[in-house]
């Protein structure tokens, strides 16, 4: 019993015996959980599809995997969380940077164009710190060059 007394490495509400409880429950249980979770999420969401993943970079890479083509470039921005260079070096695709605009952290769209003009066919927007961007422009300058747009919404809380 020593081993339980000491520090979870995250707090967690939950008891020991409701944990157990539950533990029990899903061995117990007939039914696939990831396929009711799914449904659940959808429902929630208002999902045509989802896909369970073990984290957002896993999930990004799947994303990257799922639209890439083959291996085209990817275009990242040059200042984001490093999860997002980790899923495109998961992904094994090569990587372009574009710049932000200091005054907005959305991309600069000189930069972001050039990135694109590179050769790539995808390129993943990060709304920093919840701050919004200007969907309508990088839109319009990633369908110029047929590009797929992939939103990193992982500092969205809140967004749907």
């Amino acid at each position: 019993m020593g081993f339980l007394r000491r520090q979870p490495p995250a707090f967690t509400p939950l008891s020991l015996p409701a944990v157990r409880r539950s533990a029990l429950r899903a061995f117990r249980s007939r039914e696939d959980p990831l396929e009711s979770l799914g449904e659940a999420l959808k429902d929630r969401y208002r999902a045509e599809r989802v896909v369970l993943c073990d984290s957002g970079t896993a999930a990004l890479r799947w994303a990257l995997e799922s639209v890439s083509g083959g291996r085209r470039v990817v275009a990242l921005p040059a200042y984001t969380c490093f999860d997002v260079a980790t899923a495109a070096v998961g992904a094994d695709l090569p990587i372009a940077l574009y710049d932000l605009d200091p005054a907005t952290l959305g991309p600069d769209l000189a930069s972001f164009e050039r990135a694109l003009e590179s050769g790539a066919g995808t390129v993943v927007v990060s709304p920093l710190y919840g701050i919004p961007v200007d969907w309508e422009a990088i839109e319009e300058v990633a369908a110029r060059s047929g590009a797929v747009v992939i939103e990193d919404a992982a500092q969205g809380h809140g967004a749907s």
